[in-house]
Protein backbone atom coordinates (compact mmCIF):
# COMPACT_ATOMS: atom_id res chain seq x y z
CA UNK A 1 0.00 0.00 0.00
CA UNK A 2 1.05 3.42 -0.72
CA UNK A 3 1.69 5.43 2.32
CA UNK A 4 -1.27 8.42 2.95
CA UNK A 5 -4.05 6.09 0.64
CA UNK A 6 -7.21 4.46 1.66
CA UNK A 7 -7.49 1.12 1.79
CA UNK A 8 -10.25 -0.33 -0.52
CA UNK A 9 -13.52 -0.06 1.64
CA UNK A 10 -12.21 2.83 4.08
CA UNK A 11 -14.06 6.03 3.96
CA UNK A 12 -11.73 8.71 2.76
CA UNK A 13 -10.73 11.23 5.00
CA UNK A 14 -13.48 14.07 3.08
CA UNK A 15 -16.11 11.38 4.23
CA UNK A 16 -14.97 11.51 7.71
CA UNK A 17 -14.65 15.08 7.82
CA UNK A 18 -18.09 15.59 6.68
CA UNK A 19 -20.06 13.14 9.21
CA UNK A 20 -17.57 15.24 11.93
CA UNK A 21 -19.30 18.00 10.78
CA UNK A 22 -22.52 16.67 10.75
CA UNK A 23 -22.40 15.59 13.84
CA UNK A 24 -21.28 18.94 15.63
CA UNK A 25 -23.73 20.50 13.83
CA UNK A 26 -26.95 18.51 14.95
CA UNK A 27 -25.32 18.92 18.77
CA UNK A 28 -25.61 22.71 17.75
CA UNK A 29 -28.57 25.10 19.22
CA UNK A 30 -30.49 25.39 16.08
CA UNK A 31 -30.05 29.04 15.96
CA UNK A 32 -26.10 28.74 15.70
CA UNK A 33 -26.38 26.36 13.36
CA UNK A 34 -26.71 28.94 10.50
CA UNK A 35 -23.25 30.67 11.13
CA UNK A 36 -23.06 33.93 9.40
CA UNK A 37 -26.74 34.76 7.75
CA UNK A 38 -27.72 34.50 11.41
CA UNK A 39 -25.22 37.27 12.70
CA UNK A 40 -25.89 39.23 9.86
CA UNK A 41 -29.52 39.29 10.87
CA UNK A 42 -29.06 39.67 14.29
CA UNK A 43 -26.92 42.68 13.63
CA UNK A 44 -29.21 44.55 10.84
CA UNK A 45 -32.19 43.86 13.81
CA UNK A 46 -30.38 45.52 16.49
CA UNK A 47 -29.29 48.64 14.34
CA UNK A 48 -32.84 49.04 12.98
CA UNK A 49 -31.60 47.90 9.60
CA UNK A 50 -33.22 45.88 7.31
CA UNK A 51 -31.52 42.72 6.28
CA UNK A 52 -28.33 42.65 4.71
CA UNK A 53 -29.59 39.31 2.76
CA UNK A 54 -33.11 39.79 2.50
CA UNK A 55 -35.20 40.32 -0.23
CA UNK A 56 -34.31 38.91 -3.66
CA UNK A 57 -31.51 38.64 -5.50
CA UNK A 58 -33.20 41.47 -8.14
CA UNK A 59 -34.24 43.83 -5.02
CA UNK A 60 -30.27 43.38 -4.25
CA UNK A 61 -28.94 43.75 -7.39
CA UNK A 62 -30.50 46.19 -9.56
CA UNK A 63 -28.18 49.30 -7.61
CA UNK A 64 -25.63 47.88 -9.85
CA UNK A 65 -28.19 47.53 -13.14
CA UNK A 66 -26.31 49.17 -16.06
CA UNK A 67 -23.17 50.63 -14.23
CA UNK A 68 -20.82 48.45 -16.73
CA UNK A 69 -20.71 48.09 -20.63
CA UNK A 70 -22.63 44.53 -22.02
CA UNK A 71 -19.26 42.46 -23.05
CA UNK A 72 -21.90 40.86 -25.17
CA UNK A 73 -23.54 43.67 -27.36
CA UNK A 74 -19.97 45.40 -27.72
CA UNK A 75 -19.16 41.30 -29.65
CA UNK A 76 -22.86 41.99 -31.42
CA UNK A 77 -23.99 38.86 -29.62
CA UNK A 78 -26.01 40.17 -26.90
CA UNK A 79 -29.91 38.48 -27.15
CA UNK A 80 -31.29 40.17 -24.29
CA UNK A 81 -31.55 43.64 -26.24
CA UNK A 82 -33.50 46.51 -24.24
CA UNK A 83 -33.95 43.90 -20.72
CA UNK A 84 -29.88 43.41 -20.32
CA UNK A 85 -28.61 44.91 -17.33
CA UNK A 86 -26.04 46.08 -18.86
CA UNK A 87 -25.24 49.40 -20.97
CA UNK A 88 -24.96 48.66 -24.39
CA UNK A 89 -24.80 52.71 -25.39
CA UNK A 90 -22.40 54.95 -23.07
CA UNK A 91 -25.13 57.10 -22.28
CA UNK A 92 -26.97 54.73 -20.78
CA UNK A 93 -24.48 54.17 -17.97
CA UNK A 94 -24.94 54.72 -14.54
CA UNK A 95 -22.18 55.85 -11.45
CA UNK A 96 -21.70 52.91 -9.54
CA UNK A 97 -23.54 53.48 -6.32
CA UNK A 98 -22.17 54.74 -2.94
CA UNK A 99 -21.53 51.70 -0.92
CA UNK A 100 -19.21 53.12 1.99
CA UNK A 101 -19.85 51.91 5.32
CA UNK A 102 -22.51 50.42 4.42
CA UNK A 103 -20.93 47.11 6.37
CA UNK A 104 -18.95 46.90 9.47
CA UNK A 105 -15.54 46.91 9.39
CA UNK A 106 -13.96 42.73 9.21
CA UNK A 107 -10.39 44.14 10.84
CA UNK A 108 -12.19 46.12 13.13
CA UNK A 109 -14.94 42.68 14.16
CA UNK A 110 -11.57 40.35 14.15
CA UNK A 111 -8.53 42.32 15.65
CA UNK A 112 -10.70 44.47 17.46
CA UNK A 113 -9.23 47.73 15.58
CA UNK A 114 -8.57 49.38 12.42
CA UNK A 115 -5.98 51.59 11.93
CA UNK A 116 -6.64 52.28 8.06
CA UNK A 117 -7.28 55.91 7.95
CA UNK A 118 -9.15 55.61 4.29
CA UNK A 119 -11.59 52.31 5.50
CA UNK A 120 -13.98 52.98 3.97
CA UNK A 121 -16.31 50.32 6.04
CA UNK A 122 -17.87 51.56 9.18
CA UNK A 123 -16.46 51.26 12.59
CA UNK A 124 -19.63 52.50 15.05
CA UNK A 125 -23.12 52.40 14.97
CA UNK A 126 -23.66 55.80 14.22
CA UNK A 127 -21.23 55.27 10.73
CA UNK A 128 -23.33 52.32 9.72
CA UNK A 129 -25.24 53.66 7.08
CA UNK A 130 -28.21 52.32 5.48
CA UNK A 131 -28.01 50.59 1.40
CA UNK A 132 -28.87 52.48 -1.16
CA UNK A 133 -32.24 52.53 -2.61
CA UNK A 134 -32.39 51.74 -5.75
CA UNK A 135 -35.21 54.23 -7.21
CA UNK A 136 -33.05 57.39 -6.00
CA UNK A 137 -30.30 55.78 -7.99
CA UNK A 138 -32.07 54.64 -10.96
CA UNK A 139 -35.11 56.84 -11.25
CA UNK A 140 -39.18 55.12 -10.49
CA UNK A 141 -38.87 55.36 -14.58
CA UNK A 142 -36.32 52.81 -14.96
CA UNK A 143 -38.20 50.51 -11.83
CA UNK A 144 -41.32 50.70 -13.44
CA UNK A 145 -40.14 50.16 -17.25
Amino acid sequence: LLRGAPCLGSPSRRALRSARQRRLRSAMPRGHRRGQRAQKETFATALGMPDPGGGDRTQRTVIFSKTKMCKFHILGICAKGTGCKFAHHKEELNPLPDLSRTKLCKTLISTGSCEEPDCKYAHNREQLRAMPEADRILGESFLQG
